[in-house]
């Protein structure tokens, strides 16, 4: 099913039109360098929303609350984490398992952790669900997607002639936003001076993706007062600890210094090497770790998201370990293979470059490698005498049929007098976001759901779907 756009429209027309909407929206990213403060520019958007298969879209919803307990489980196994994590050639993920060991033994102040995930699946030329990653940290796009299907909803009706009744047939409530923002607000009502505490954002300098970050903000407004922090700017005492551990940031109006103490730390930064370039970001983390302020999320819930263990849920034994959820099986169906770095799988990668990727544990996207380049990759790395080898791992080609869209692009095309509507083939990658609040000190689960979605699609051939880091282009599920 391919949507058209009716030869008596103008596309000049309406993609301003749309390029526009959007912005109204707050579908857009702040340019930088940040030359001007209020210079923005619409992100990447489909003109429609693309078809993907109900039954695949419920499944895909099912397997979020199972997915949120694997990570709690994998999380709470010192053991595990240890011996799978402490191996690789990595300073990054050594750094933040030393902070993690430090807390562990010190004793664990905050008495609630949260969980905000998303997991990535793809959907195969065989019409399976195949999952590419799970996302514990700084997860994004939550707010913005919600936008993004309202504004479908309008180029259905005005660009598709649909009623709101055949629109609501097809297109799923998207209450990401609602749900984030609820869960973060859970979260703050359970810590004991929560009436005047406030909710920090730990953000990264220099922010692109401000929007999705503000209408978090926004929604939360009414019920907590929000901070924003870079690290550098949580340095030289601003952040604190109190006396029985509580998180005081420090306020300075007029020359009028207050301390509030803080309820929950929500990371939207710290999720790679990159974002600790400040030079005491790794004392500062440390730090809002040791403080009795619920994390979302906390070191260990972090460690459990990295990539290394992918491979390691592939093998069905220990899958079982930390999965005994009714929806177990078909949890394990969407692993592909994967495969560890060898002479052998050198080899098997030579005969077959389209087929497979080389992924590294490193986040933040654009750290894959594809086709030709994963040989030279792989030749350097077996003759390498370091052996990073284990920081790595190939993993099995998740091979889509195309389907073509019509893309609203960040950049307007050369030839802006040409009237040709450019179709594009591309393929989707379909997020589902996902929330769960935990007793620190215990296994009780506060609270385990669902979260909403994300739709991500990208001109077909291109490699990565960021929409910041990548090709990747804002979506919503035609559901059919």
């Amino acid at each position: 099913m391919v949507m058209k756009l009716n030869k008596r429209f103008n596309w000049i027309d309406v993609e301003d039109d749309v390029r526009l909407y959007a912005l109204s929206l707050g579908i857009c990213s702040r340019k930088i360098p940040m030359d001007e403060r209020r210079s923005m520019y619409c992100l990447p958007v489909t003109l429609f929303p693309t078809p993907i298969e109900r039954s695949i879209f419920q499944r895909a919803q099912n397997l979020q609350p199972p997915i949120n307990q694997l990570i709690h489980n994998i999380s709470i196994n010192h053991q595990f984490l240890e011996q799978s994590l402490l191996k690789l050639p990595d300073e990054f993920v050594v750094k933040l398992f030393n902070i993690y060991e430090t807390v562990m033994k010190e004793g664990y102040a905050a008495s609630h952790q949260l969980g905000i995930f998303r997991s990535d699946y793809m959907i195969d030329n065989h019409r399976n669900l195949k999952q590419v990653e799970v996302n514990t940290i700084s997860s994004g796009f939550c707010a913005l997607t919600e936008q993004v299907t309202k504004l479908h909803r309008y180029t259905l009706k005005h660009y598709q002639g649909l009623s709101d009744d055949q629109i609501d047939q097809h297109i799923t409530t998207n209450d990401s936003l609602d749900r984030v923002a609820q869960s973060l607000i859970d979260a703050h009502r359970l810590y004991p001076n929560a009436d005047s505490a406030a909710i920090l954002f730990v953000v990264q300098e220099n922010e692109s993706n401000i929007m999705d970050q503000k209408m978090i903000e926004w929604k939360l407004k009414p019920y907590v007062q929000i901070y924003r922090r870079s690290f550098c700017q949580l340095d030289n005492g601003i952040i604190s600890l109190g006396p029985n551990k509580q998180l005081l940031l420090t306020l300075d109006h007029d020359n009028d210094r207050m301390q509030i103490e803080i309820s929950v730390v929500y990371f939207r930064t710290a999720y790679s090497s990159n974002c600790f370039r400040h030079e005491n970001s790794w004392k500062l983390r440390l730090l809002l770790e040791k403080s009795r302020a619920i994390k979302c999320p906390s070191i260990q819930l972090q460690l459990a998201g990295f990539k290394q263990f992918q491979p390691m849920l592939s093998d069905r034994t220990i899958f079982d370990r930390f999965c005994c959820h009714p929806n177990a099986d078909q949890l394990f169906n969407t692993y592909v293979k994967f495969w560890n770095i060898s002479q052998s799988s050198r080899d098997m990668v030579v005969k077959n470059p389209s087929g497979f990727v080389l992924k590294s544990n490193q986040e933040g996207g654009g750290n894959n490698v594809f086709g030709e380049q994963i040989i030279d990759k792989l030749d350097g790395m077996l003759n390498n005498n370091e052996n990073n080898n284990d920081a790595h791992f190939l993993m099995e080609f998740i091979q889509q049929k195309p389907i073509e869209s019509l893309l609203i692009l960040k950049q307007l095309p050369s030839n802006t007098l040409s009237n040709t509507v450019p179709y594009h083939s591309v393929d989707s990658e379909l997020g589902i976001y996902g929330s769960i609040l935990i007793e620190t000190n215990g296994n009780n689960i506060v609270s385990n759901q669902n979260a909403g979605h994300l739709l991500r699609s990208k001109i077909y051939g291109e490699k990565e779907a960021g929409v910041v880091s990548g090709a990747g282009i804002l979506d919503t599920p035609f559901l059919v």
